[in-house]
C-alpha cells in the first residue's frame, strides 16, 4: 500500500511539474530561469519541457430552465 501511494505522490509531482512549467512559459519565462529552478542547463529544460502546452477545455454551458 506504501509504494502504491508514492507511485501516485511521484505522478502527480510530475504532472505539476509539467503545469507549472507550461504555465510559466506562457508567463513569458526563459527557459534559463526555468532550467536554473531546477538544477538544469536551459537546453536540458527545453528538451525536457517544451513539447508539453496546455491545453483548452471548453466549459460546458449550464443547463437551461
Amino acid at each position: 500500500m506504501f509504494a502504491t501511494a508514492a507511485a501516485h505522490i511521484d505522478r502527480y509531482a510530475t504532472d505539476l511539474v509539467r503545469v507549472c512549467v507550461v504555465q510559466e512559459r506562457t508567463a513569458g519565462t526563459s527557459w534559463a530561469v526555468i532550467g536554473a529552478a531546477f538544477g538544469i542547463s536551459a537546453d536540458a529544460a527545453r528538451k525536457r519541457w517544451a513539447h508539453y502546452a496546455l491545453a483548452h477545455r471548453e466549459e460546458p454551458e449550464p443547463p437551461q430552465q
